[in-house]
């Protein structure tokens, strides 16, 4: 799992992105730019998709932690319903193409160190595909890392 992160913590569709976060919080008028909310599980996807890297801010003032999920078994239901919810995004014409290659272009490549995280990377990737293909991937949300309000203080 720390190969995963330590791959993915670099590629460069976060840097600018919106999924990911944790929360997103829109402005009035981003808000009016859609009507209805889509039903979708890859609702961050599909808010990224509306507003150019100029109209994204990150800000201090508010921390979201997205922790890693701690069993092997959580991350890779969690990759899933990630890679099952944005193909149906983009099948639905509604989020632009993914770049596939961009763990090794970007991240390996220029950090040939990485390489063997990078096999890690790609053996849970592979998982994840395999299983976002099933019928029934469902909600994958992590219970590793969640607990009870209060306990993480």
């Amino acid at each position: 799992m720390k190969a995963h992160s330590a791959i993915n913590g670099r590629l460069p569709a976060y840097r600018d992105a919106l999924y990911g976060r944790g929360v997103i919080a829109l402005s009035a008028a981003g808000r009016a730019r859609f009507d209805t909310f889509p039903e979708v599980v890859a609702d961050d996807l599909f808010l990224d998709g509306l507003f150019g890297p100029g109209e994204k801010a990150e800000t201090p003032a508010v921390v979201a932690v997205v922790e890693t999920p701690r069993r092997t078994s959580d991350l890779v239901k969690r990759l899933a319903r990630v890679r099952a919810g944005n193909a149906a995004l983009r099948a639905a014409g509604a989020a632009r193409p993914a770049a596939r290659s961009s763990w090794l272009r970007d991240v390996v490549v220029p950090r040939p160190w990485l390489l063997p995280a990078a096999v890690g990377y790609v053996a849970l990737t592979v998982a994840a595909s395999r299983a976002a293909r099933r019928r029934d991937v469902g909600w994958g949300h992590d219970t590793s890392t969640r607990g009870a309000v209060g306990a993480q203080q």
